[in-house]
């Protein structure tokens, strides 16, 4: 879904239209309907009536997440090591496990990561991030935030566990392979919903598994990290194919407003 937002450029889309678009990348009408409805449902989806229709925006953690993903960009260099980390100590009882679950998939798409059972660590303070959820804890759970100082070396060891980094490297040295394999065997670019699903094909993976880099500093990193020449390689492919995709899926929010 986030993919099809940054493809169109836009804050917004009828709620017709994503179903059409969600249709042209293989999915039957009604999976999309019910995709929408689960992700409104979520928090991950807002929608305002307009007329005899909804127009659909991104919400909350998982619109941040988006955000900082959009068009590849990213919300700053990454920052120093401070020295700590930045962390949530939560008590959840096993009668609470949908919330305890619901904290940590929302902590991870804010950027946390998990050191071990019962707490969450980031390099930036995230906690205003999460403070919908934080704020639905129920009386009997316990979330409280610390400082974790570390040695350097330590913290590194403990980013490479809480984060998941050799896995994560993999995953962004495997889209940097089939990025530039694909400019470099490009003839011209498709058009029309051609155009959206090829972009679709070469750049929502990839969108998936950014979201699992945390933007650590670099002392924090295994050494030949992959992410910037992903950057550069994302940068190119959608120059190349999010023009012709954003105009279509424009033509068709023209013909659902006609």
């Amino acid at each position: 879904m986030p993919f099809v937002f940054g493809a169109a450029g836009a804050d917004e889309l009828p709620g017709t239209v994503l179903v059409g678009v969600l249709g042209d990348l293989g999915m039957s009408a009604v999976a999309a309907r019910g995709l929408l409805a689960r992700m409104r449902d979520d928090g991950q989806l807002a929608v305002r009536r307009q007329g005899r229709g909804g127009l659909y925006r991104l919400a909350g953690p998982f619109a941040d997440a988006f955000r900082r993903l959009r068009s590849g960009e990213r919300p700053g260099p990454p920052p120093p090591w401070p020295g700590h980390f930045h962390a949530l100590l939560y008590q959840v009882p096993e009668a609470r496990r949908a919330y305890r679950d619901r904290l940590r998939r929302l902590a991870q798409l804010a950027g946390f990561g998990i050191m071990q059972q019962g707490v969450l660590i980031a390099v930036r303070d995230l906690a205003g991030d999460l403070a919908g959820v934080l704020a639905e804890a129920p009386p009997d759970c316990r979330v409280q935030p610390a400082t974790l100082g570390l040695p350097v070396a330590d913290a590194a060891a403990v980013a490479r566990t809480a984060w998941n980094l050799d896995a994560v490297a993999g995953g962004l040295a495997r889209h940097v392979a089939v990025l530039a394999g694909a400019l470099a065997a490009a003839g011209p670019p498709p058009t029309g919903p051609d155009a959206l699903v090829r972009l679709a094909g070469l750049l929502n993976p990839v969108y998936v598994d950014l979201i699992q880099d945390p933007g650590l500093p670099a002392a924090l990193l295994p050494a030949g990290w992959p992410r910037p020449e992903l950057d550069r390689l994302m940068a190119e492919t959608r120059a190349r194919h999010v023009p012709a995709a954003a105009r279509y899926i424009h033509s068709l929010v023209a013909f659902t407003a006609g």
